[in-house]
């Protein structure tokens, strides 16, 4: 019998993720030509692993790297499927490496509101396990997926059953990455509070949540071993689970692949993830404030402006510093201006890129005190005073400006502005220029998001006076309607940018 040294991590003063690395694998399992990949954590001995039940498949191979980087062979042994947990067990024959220091129980405790806690994790299956530092959210009325689930996944979450969805949560402020389902979850004493689990869709955030750790022991006493009838057709793909397609199964090749798929980009003090990829109605679908989104369609199809909204999509990248989430679209590179310390997207394999551009900028400051209009009318003044020289400054479009609170904390500004005076560009065409701004605030910071749409006048007249149909007549206007479609995907993206897993009062 392997003997190795058992650790009891119920809490030891201060979180340390080194000392929590060392009870910490990753979980990949392969079925039918995919592959996707979660976190999960050793439990009470060597050859046990909790995870999210979620990431199984049926008839899949289950491997488990340990902390030694050793790829292990795992099978199914216990089942909750109302927690969405499942006890993995090293296959026979598998020995379980030495100096590895497996969870032995948990803090039962109430998490109070804006209380720290930490999951440790895989991202998209990555080398590396870096921390996601999050807070303690508030839901209410009731800490339970039923008042935090919108209700298009909350029918399905019902139908599937995994997780029930009366089951107690731990809400948090922050979202899991992809790949932290089944990542242990420690609060700042460095004590067990939960397993990672969800999300759901939530335009270009995601809903996320932790499974209370208590429901540890339920899995435990469990005497379910095989997954549910039909679990495949029923159990909904979590965004916190990373899936690719597959040649191999060789663990190391897979690896690859995931690391060509999830890239990361840094950049001053923020350290954004790719998440997804969706296409503007589903985002629009599943947004909670698509307001002027629905505006500008709705506009432009009052002057007979009728664009192809079913070829936009865009790629979602998550800020795992500061909990902020940028759409971009598809397709194009996300960049970050050392120099002047702000991201953009290059356009130049767009149709006329050159007229457009949209850039991400943090903001320094205290602004706790300060409230979101403040703010704004700084960014707006300060604005005025770069790119609103050529346009003769900006005037505020009000019917797409308005500012709204998520929480107590946290606040969404959106500002349209429009140039005062037409101005002749470059190329020798009058232009006029639009400005869409998305500004994000909580306590702690501020970041914003700008959309520069420089549009020849020129179109703007022929538009409205003879409407322009893209969707059945493209090649009747090409040109115009590769203006109008920039200019709709990139305003769009700019009003996409929000915070990581709130919901919004």
């Amino acid at each position: 019998m392997l003997i190795f040294i058992s650790y009891a991590f119920v809490g030891h003063g201060q979180f340390n993720p080194d000392i929590a690395r060392k009870s910490l694998v990753k979980i990949l399992v392969t079925a039918n030509g995919k592959a996707n990949t979660c976190s999960g954590f050793l439990w009470k001995q060597g050859n046990w692993i909790v995870t999210s039940l979620h990431a199984m498949r049926p008839g899949g191979t289950v491997l488990v790297q340990y902390p030694d980087n050793n790829w292990k062979n795992a099978s199914i042994k216990k089942i909750n499927q109302k927690a969405d947990l499942v006890l993995l067990e090293l296959s026979a024959g598998e020995t379980v490496p030495s100096g590895i220091q497996p969870l032995q129980g948990f803090s039962p405790k109430q998490l109070a509101f804006d209380e720290p806690i930490y999951a440790v994790g895989y991202n998209s299956g990555s080398e590396g396990s870096p921390t996601r530092s999050m807070k303690k959210g508030d839901l209410k009325p009731k800490e339970t997926l039923e008042f935090l689930v919108p209700p298009a996944d909350l029918a399905k979450v019902k139908q599937g059953g995994v997780p029930h969805y009366q089951l107690d949560i731990i809400y948090i402020d922050g979202s899991l990455l992809p790949g932290y389902s089944g990542s242990p979850v420690y609060d700042k004493s460095g004590a067990l509070v939960g397993i990672g689990d969800g999300g759901l869709e939530g335009g270009a955030s995601n809903v996320s949540w932790v499974i209370p750790a208590k429901y540890l022991t339920d899995l435990e006493n469990s005497t379910v071993t095989t997954l549910p009838p039909d679990f495949e057709k029923t159990v909904l793909h979590f965004s916190a689970e990373a899936e690719v397609e597959i040649a191999s199964e060789n663990p190391e090749e897979i690896d690859q692949i995931f690391a060509n798929e999830y890239k990361s980009f840094y950049g001053g003090d923020f350290l954004f993830y790719y998440t997804k990829t969706r296409t503007l109605d589903e985002l629009y679908n599943t947004s909670y404030n698509p307001e002027n989104i629905a505006k500008l369609v709705n506009e432009f199809q009052a002057t007979r402006l009728y664009l192809d909204y079913n070829i936009m999509s865009y790629d979602i990248y998550e800020d795992a510093n500061n909990g902020i989430v940028v759409a971009i679209p598809s397709g194009l590179n996300f960049l970050y201006d050392d120099t002047n310390g702000y991201f953009y997207t290059d356009m130049t394999s767009l149709p006329q890129g050159y007229y457009y551009s949209l850039r991400f900028q943090g903001i320094k400051g205290d602004f706790g005190s300060q409230t979101i209009e403040q703010t704004a009318i700084e960014l707006v003044s300060i604005v005025n005073a770069g790119i609103g020289v050529a346009s003769n400054g900006f005037n505020t479009d009000l019917d797409y400006t308005y500012s709204t609170k998520l929480d107590d904390n946290s606040s969404i500004a959106y500002i349209a502005l429009i140039g005062n005076s037409p101005f002749i560009n470059a190329d020798g065409i009058s232009v006029v220029e639009v400005l869409y701004i998305t500004l994000l605030q909580d306590n702690e910071k501020a970041f914003y998001s700008i959309a520069e749409l420089v549009v020849p006048v020129e179109a703007f007249t022929y538009a409205t006076s003879y409407g322009i149909d893209c969707v059945n007549n493209y090649n009747l206007s090409p040109e115009y309607c590769d203006y109008f479609e920039s200019y709709s995907k990139i305003m769009c993206g700019a009003h996409l940018t929000t915070f990581a897993n709130k919901q919004g009062y």
